[in-house]
């Protein structure tokens, strides 16, 4: 049997990975099944399956594994330089006689490397999603394909979990970023249960490529998705704009999954991490900062802050200009009136002797008994 000469046009996907197992499909004219074993190659290297006859004009073969170090592609022949990260371009072409003649339209097709993820940053956020995570690795490729996978399929959450990808920003071939999705809308009912979850793990992929979603734990990091914290009260809710004061923060789902907890008083950061207590409290430790009224919000993450808009007032520092009486016995007990300004009404103000402290009695601007 004679057949017309087949002509390969283009290719879809033109690059996979290293790693093989890609459908790809071969768009040309002439295409025949004759014979019934078409045959791909990709140089020298043969598809590990016959290609699949569509009709005339299109067919679709699987793509074979090509290790880009194993055949030496990581130093460039013309230069003998290294190349990072190493990619390779090779000749794809079809044979419709069992191997016997191939076509000649030298099509390309590109393999890239499997990319490697040594670190994230965060590595927890809200389910809510929207946390800007900075991948840190390297084989890096900026295609259009470039896509970060949250693997959900693990044993600790419900039925019917999904894989969701998400568009990568390419900064380098060792760093790129992506926002984490938000999760509630691939569930049926509610993900979090408030009564007994307040955290779950998924595994982050990276792909330069298109990607056979069974490829995507072979290079992975954990990734914590957290319930969504809420900041209800402050104790204290007010204190002066020279800072220092510690502010305990009351609220639901809070959590030290990372040990980088930030407190933020309008748009300063408190100068040191917040302590945890529990799942209910933290304490912060206000900063320094203008007079009025500023909103504490709170990062779990360091990054994503609360956005329940609870107040702090920022008040003068309290000075104090005399005291009466000046002493007394060391027994203690003495009322001490001390004279001042920027005294405001509060259930009591501590007053430190040196290093020992009492509590007050309440205060009358200007008057201050302890």
């Amino acid at each position: 049997n004679f057949y017309l000469p087949p002509q390969i046009s283009w290719v879809s996907p033109a690059q996979g990975s290293e790693l093989g197992g890609y459908q790809v499909t071969i768009h040309g004219t002439d295409f025949n099944n004759i014979q019934g074993s078409i045959r791909c190659k990709f140089n020298s290297t043969l598809s590990p399956s016959t290609a699949v006859y569509v009709n005339s004009t299109y067919a679709v073969c699987t793509s074979p594994a090509y290790p880009l170090y194993d055949n030496g592609l990581s130093i460039d022949p013309s230069t003998g330089s290294i190349v990072n990260p190493p990619t390779a371009t090779l000749l794809l072409e079809l044979s419709f006689n069992d191997g016997v003649d191939y076509t000649s339209n030298h099509v390309q097709y590109r393999y890239l490397p499997t990319p490697n993820i040594t670190a994230i940053v965060p590595r927890a956020g809200s389910v809510l999603g929207g946390t800007i995570i900075t991948v840190m690795g390297s084989n890096f490729i900026p295609t259009s394909f470039l896509t970060c996978f949250f693997n959900l399929n693990t044993s600790s959450l419900p039925a019917g979990s999904s894989t969701l990808s998400v568009a990568a920003v390419y900064v380098s071939s060792t760093q790129l970023t992506c926002q984490s999705p938000d999760v509630h809308s691939f569930f049926s009912g509610p993900l979090i249960d408030p009564n007994t979850d307040t955290q779950f793990p998924i595994l982050l992929s990276i792909a330069n490529s298109a990607i056979d979603p069974n490829q995507i734990v072979l290079q992975s990091a954990e990734y914590i998705y957290y319930a969504q914290p809420v900041v209800v009260s402050l104790y204290l809710s007010r204190g002066s704009s020279a800072g220092g004061a510690v502010v305990r923060v009351d609220g639901s789902f809070f959590n030290n999954i990372t040990g980088d907890i930030r407190c933020r008083f309008g748009s300063i950061e408190s100068p040191r991490f917040a302590y945890y207590i529990n799942s209910t409290q933290i304490e912060c430790l206000a900063p320094q900062q203008v007079n009025g009224t500023v909103e504490v919000e709170i990062a779990f993450n360091s990054f994503d802050y609360t956005a329940n808009h609870v107040e702090f007032v920022v008040t003068p520092q309290p000075i104090v200009n005399a005291i009466y009486p000046r002493s007394g016995p060391i027994t203690g007990s003495t009322p001490v009136t001390v004279f001042g300004d920027n005294f405001f009404a509060s259930p009591g103000w501590p007053c430190r002797f040196q290093s020992n402290s009492s509590l007050s009695a309440p205060a009358r601007r200007p008057l201050l008994c302890c």
